[in-house]
């Protein structure tokens, strides 16, 4: 993202897209977890300590 963001996919998106495999949320209980990321709009600010930073 830029020269400032950060972004990190989750692992059931990979999945879904690599092996059409989904999360036990999506089957027991009809979330779509597949999209789902973590981004951080300003890295060099921010204070929340994500592991990907």
């Amino acid at each position: 993202m830029g020269e400032h963001g950060g972004v990190k996919v989750c692992h059931w998106t990979k999945q879904s897209l690599i092996a059409d495999r989904s999360c036990y949320k999506g089957t027991f209980y009809g979330i779509e977890s597949h999209g789902c990321m973590q981004m951080a709009p300003n890295v060099d600010t921010c204070n929340l300590g994500c592991t990907y930073c």
